[in-house]
This record gives C-alpha cells, structure tokens and sequence, in this order.
C-alpha cells in the first residue's frame, strides 16, 4: 500500500504537475557538517508550501500513485574524488561487462534493459535462454514468470538443451518441451542427462519466481532483496517476464491507476532500486499493436514514456523479414491483352506486410534481429542476427549476415522433417 503523507514527491496528472515542487531538500555538507546537528530546517519554505498544497491536493483527487524519494546531499565534486571514486568503480566492475551467452550480443551492464517484441517473436524464450546462460557464468540471476508456469519454463529448457547437444552429437534424439510434459521422453536417456547438466551448471545460481498477474511492483522489489540477502548481498540479475502484466500498484484508497501512470510508476521504481543495488534488470515489453507492421521504434512500445525515458538500454526482437527489400517494395506483374506479362515494383500495403510477417512466423526456423534503439553504454542501431528454432526452444546466433547457425546432425534444417 502507498501512503500519500509519507512521501516525497509525487506521480500526478499532467494538470497536477504544473503545481508541483518536489519536497527534497538539498543542501552541501562536508564530513564534519554531516555529523553536527543540522542548523537549517528540512520544511518547505512558506514560498513553497501553497505549490506543494495545491499538487498534494491533485495528486488525492485524481488518486495519482506517489513514490518516495531518497533525501539528497549535493556532494563536493573534491570529496568524491578523494573519497568515493575509486569505491565505486570497484563496485561497478563488479557488476558490469556480463557474459548473456551470446557471442553477437554486447557485455551487459548494470543498468535498467528493456527487451520488446511483438507476439509469436520469441521473447520468453530469449531471455530464458540468456537467463540460464548467464546464471551458468556463475552469476545469480532471479526470473519473474508472471505469465508462464516453472514447468513451462524448464521444459522448455530441457528441449533447448537436447537440441544444442544433438548438433554435435546424432545419436540424440529430438524432443519438444510438449513432449516432455506429456511424457513422451519419460524413458528416454536425453532427458535425465540434460537435468543432470542443469543441476551441476546453473545450480541454485537462478531462481523462478511464478507468480502469474499477481505480483506488484513492490512485491517484486522485496523478493528481490531476499534473494539478494541469500547471495550474500550479490548484485544479481533480474528479469522480469512482461512489464505490462506486473499488477499496478494502489494509492492509499485502494483505487488503481490508470495504465500509463502505473507503467511511469513501475519503470521509476525499477531504475531507483537498480541505482540502489547495482542490478541489471532486463525487463521483456509488449508493443503496440499498430506498430507490429512496422520497424521498431520507441513509439512500438506500450505507454512508451517511462520506458523511453528511463530505461539505460531499449532493444527489441523483431522479424527479419521487415528489414527485407521486399518488404517494402514487391514485384507486381501484369498480364497484358496480347499476353505479354508487364512487372513493375509497387510499394507495398499494410495488407501485403502483414501476409509477409504471417509467413514468416510461420516458418519452423524464424530469422530475427535484435536491434538496439537506445543504449547509455554504447552504440545504437546495431543488429545482432539470430535463428529461433520455435519447436525446440532454441535461439542459435548467427555469426555474420549471410551465415548459418547450423542445426542438429541428425535433423534437415527444417526440424519437423
């Protein structure tokens, strides 16, 4: 529950906010200030108290979400740099230049990701896969399923892990996670070994928590202060599995707030306790519908104003097909009256884009980029190719533009053949 008195600074319309004057008080202090008895008070001015009234007042009428803030010190630039600089890098080379388990993608730091894909792309699956991969680095890695079941989960790991055995070794057979479920692999060899590897690789280093549509932000952020207390103050990994089913949070009247303010809500929220811990937090996004057709952008993302703002890194899976020539222009023939056949390039409509994304989808190995739209600790723009072996769970890494991932020796390249 958010207790409106006992906050800080508040989240409020946009009416709202034209009144608002955040109630930090920021005053410089050196060592010794900072242990005698503060000589000025932390209460607004008189200047500043009818602002802050009028945005409080909004703020429980429109029954806006308000967040807390820590109290501010404006540091010395010199004491940092004496004192507190070279701390800190310590702290962040901890926690930076993560190995995803990915030789295309770029080391991850700590910092706030947002990974966003339209339906069918495969973004549960990636971020497993990169969740596992990560975790058998050694590094502690906490998994928020708010849509699929553990069993879900691990099974399709299993499938994933048989697969990329059985492309050096033929005498592995192929099994889908459905499979698995219903049985099909219950006397099979592949499936004991591969829990076996899972055990000695990832061991207690990741942890599932299931918790479909029911878990709040703050939910969320307090069990990740136990997992971080039972890795001995670790900063971990965190994913969490989509940022727009995390229940929205409630003012102190229980009412809920709108969609976009609760998004605004989550993502401040994430970034304040990734500053905090020193986490990566990878969070998966869902797009606007309207943009499924079209390249991503920061518009493609749902209630895309937190997110766009705060996020340190925002990339996206999408299709590879709509970065195909074809995709906007296609080849249209016509078949004249003295049956000659005319061709002419035509551009092409939402009608034909959307048939080519169907096709595509439909494909037993989908091709797709990963593309990079904003990035605080590199280059933007950039595309990681990847081959996703729906059946089988599986995101295989292209190495170059024209390259194979390769496949299992004891299958064709299409796997249900």
């Amino acid at each position: 529950m958010i207790n409106p008195s006992e906050k800080a600074s508040e989240i409020v319309t946009q009416d709202a906010q034209e009144n608002l004057t955040e109630e930090v008080s920021v005053s410089a202090t050196t060592d010794a200030e900072e242990s005698a008895p503060a000589e000025t008070s932390d209460a607004p001015s008189e200047a500043a108290q009818p602002s802050q009234s009028a945005a409080r007042t909004a703020a429980q009428t429109t029954g806006a979400v308000m967040v807390s803030l820590p109290h501010v010190n404006a540091r010395p630039m010199s004491d940092y740099l004496r004192k507190h600089l070279s701390d800190d890098l310590k702290k962040y080379r901890r926690v930076s230049n993560l190995d995803s388990g990915f030789a295309n993608v770029s080391k991850l730091h700590a910092g706030l990701y947002v990974l966003g894909a339209v339906p069918s792309a495969g973004k549960t699956t990636f971020t497993y896969q990169m969740a596992e991969q990560i975790a058998a680095t050694g590094v502690p890695v906490i998994f928020f399923s708010l849509e699929q079941s553990q069993l879900e989960l691990t099974t399709k790991s299993l499938s994933r892990r048989i697969y990329l055995r059985a492309m050096s070794d033929p005498s592995y057979r192929l099994y889908t996670a459905t499979e698995i479920r219903d049985g099909a692999a219950d006397q099979s060899k592949e499936v004991p070994e591969q829990i076996d590897a899972l055990l000695h690789e990832v061991g207690d280093n990741l942890a599932i928590v299931q918790a479909p549509f029911s878990m709040d932000i703050e939910k969320i952020m307090l069990k990740c202060d136990e997992f971080i207390a039972k890795h001995n103050g670790r900063s971990p990994v965190i994913i969490i599995d989509y940022l727009q089913i995390v229940a929205p949070s409630k003012t102190d009247k229980g009412a809920i707030v709108d969609p976009r303010m609760s998004m605004d809500h989550i993502v401040h929220s994430l970034k304040v306790y990734q500053m905090k811990t020193g986490a990566t937090i990878i969070c998966v996004s869902s797009l606007n519908r309207m943009n499924y057709a079209e390249h991503l952008s920061f518009e493609s993302f749902k209630e895309s104003g937190g997110i766009e703002y705060t996020a340190d890194v925002i990339m996206g899976l999408e299709l590879d097909i709509i970065n195909q020539p074809e995709f906007e222009k296609m080849l249209e023939e016509t078949v004249n009256a003295n049956g000659s056949v005319t061709k002419k390039l035509k551009s092409t409509t939402l009608s034909d884009k959307r048939r080519l994304l169907d096709a595509a989808k439909a494909q037993p190995i989908r091709k797709l980029s990963l593309v990079t739209l904003k990035n605080r600790f590199g280059p933007v723009s950039t595309c990681a190719l990847f081959n996703y072996v729906s059946a089988y769970d599986v995101f295989l890494p292209v190495p170059s533009a024209n390259g194979s991932a390769g496949t299992p020796a004891s299958v064709s390249p299409n796997p249900y053949t």
